[in-house]
């Protein structure tokens, strides 16, 4: 007798149909989103949202002097008078302008830059070939359970009443603010603020489509993985 033939479930394209999808069937709405790769826009939306309205929350409350302190600690002093006279002149206004500018630029650079490995990856390893548009789908949707992180770090700034917290630490769910909650400077801070929980949870969700497009699943990780493994290696240094 043949094996008995098995489908994957029929998924729904809609944003809010495929993240759902994405917690219950992955599989089968990544086989969903790389054979229909829409709704791409509004995923950015809603990864970015959150992050500019945390932004502009933290710079109308943080408290001035004690950023640019501490900001200055771990400098020369010829190099942190430099700093400070640069951040005084700008102001939080300044610096408010530009983190939002940077969140809404950063965001869509780095998933590209992420989508053209993944787009090279697929023509290396000959697995079925996909566009740059279907790779940029997948990291955006492997991406958005990052809009909890801005939703955790507009609670943050809402709840802090000392206005003394830095931009890092808006993000309450870096193994920095969950566990070791190092202080600025210390040798470890940058690489823990930067793996944040949700970071891991697209590297798996990224696999999954590698998965789904024929990858090997050891392989699928390795990939998936290597440019983090990579940006944090560097956090070290």
């Amino acid at each position: 007798m043949s094996a008995p033939h098995t489908t994957m479930p029929v998924m729904g394209t809609s944003i809010f149909a495929r993240i759902k999808g994405l917690v219950t069937e992955p599989s089968a709405t990544f086989a969903s989103i790389l054979n229909q790769p829409t709704g791409i826009i509004w995923v950015l939306l809603l990864i970015i949202v959150p992050s500019v309205i945390a932004q502009v929350l933290y710079w109308q409350s943080v408290d001035f002097n004690y950023f640019v302190s501490v900001m200055a600690e771990p400098m020369a002093s010829a190099e942190a008078e430099q700093m400070i006279t640069g951040m005084t002149s700008m102001g939080t206004t300044g610096m408010m302008a530009m983190s939002v500018v940077s969140v809404i630029v950063a965001i869509p650079i780095v998933m590209a830059i992420f989508s053209g490995y993944l787009l090279l990856a697929n023509r290396i390893a000959g697995t079925e070939q996909r566009s740059f548009k279907t790779w940029f789908a997948v990291v955006a949707y492997s991406s958005v359970f990052g809009a909890i992180t801005g939703l955790g770090a507009i609670a943050h700034v809402l709840v802090d009443s000392s206005g003394q917290i830095m931009p890092e630490m808006l993000a309450v769910t870096n193994l920095n603010a969950l566990v070791t909650q190092f202080p600025y400077g210390h040798d470890l801070y940058r690489l823990m603020t930067s793996i944040d929980l949700f970071s891991i949870v697209a590297l798996l969700l990224m696999a999954v489509a590698l998965i789904q497009n024929g990858h090997r699943a050891v392989s699928a990780v390795l990939i998936a993985s290597m440019p983090s493994i990579i940006m944090w290696s560097i956090s070290l240094m």
